[in-house]
């Protein structure tokens, strides 16, 4: 919602920076809504930071698809990979991939003085590793999603926006209370046995946000939870009810 996503990419980067956790005042997904209504303010911390017009230009490159914040493993190994930068291989860049995205504690420190080293070697002043390792790879020390991850996510999402959008919310709501209560079982497996407190669970948190929940009737229930459009709400059907098998219901 923060970022109010125009395009699939967008809202995948969404799903990518909502994982990233930092140590900064300023989490990585806020810089990014700052940077995407205001792009100037990126600019002004790169020139804060000291990086020159020819280094900034570089990150611009690199990142302003993602409004300035490294947000996805491609994008770490593609600046690790950058020419001007430390020119890493694939393989390489593979492994600084591995190692900030997974965390490897012990082998950060290696990997970073490598990376420094990699730059200078290049041409680099030190301040331009040391604005790409702290300001941009640090927003994936800890766990960072692959693009193909994300937009996978987000496409779903644009899917069950889709269906909640062109349909009663209804529908919406009663998958919602399907899954959350563990009432679909996968076909072919044993019948597992209703698990009261996650109905109950369930069932709660869709009141709680003004869905209606009618009780089990012998006359319109069936045997899980069903829309009803008709009313608005979602019929308790009877196999949630304690002691009620599949069997049972179907014979009801």
């Amino acid at each position: 919602q923060a970022i109010q996503p125009r395009a699939l990419l967008e809202l995948a980067n969404g799903n990518a920076l909502m994982r990233l956790q930092t140590d900064d005042e300023i989490k990585p997904l806020q810089k990014y809504v700052m940077y995407k209504n205001d792009i100037t303010l990126w600019y002004k911390e790169m020139e804060d930071y000291g990086l020159n017009q020819e280094e900034i230009e570089i990150m611009k490159e690199l990142f302003s698809g993602e409004y300035g914040v490294c947000c996805t493993q491609e994008s770490l190994m593609r600046a690790s990979m950058h020419p001007k930068l430390s020119n890493y291989t694939m393989v390489e860049a593979n492994v600084i991939r591995k190692v900030i995205g997974k965390k490897q504690i012990k082998k950060i420190p290696e990997t970073k003085e490598t990376f420094y080293r990699k730059c200078i070697e290049n041409g680099c002043r030190e301040i331009l590793p040391d604005y790409v390792w702290n300001k941009q790879f640090n927003n994936q020390m800890s766990y960072a999603f692959s693009i193909p991850h994300c937009t996978a996510y987000s496409w779903i999402l644009c899917q069950e926006a889709w269906l909640y959008t062109m349909y009663p919310s209804i529908y919406w709501n009663t998958a919602v209370l399907q899954v959350n209560s563990g009432s679909i079982e996968e076909e072919g497996k044993k019948e597992a046995q209703s698990n009261t407190a996650k109905i109950s669970s369930a069932i709660g948190q869709l009141q709680d946000n003004n869905v209606e929940i009618a009780n089990p009737n012998i006359n319109t229930s069936e045997i899980g939870f069903t829309p009803d459009e008709e009313h608005n709400r979602i019929q308790v059907g009877f196999k949630p009810v304690s002691g009620i098998n599949n069997t049972m219901a179907k014979v009801i």
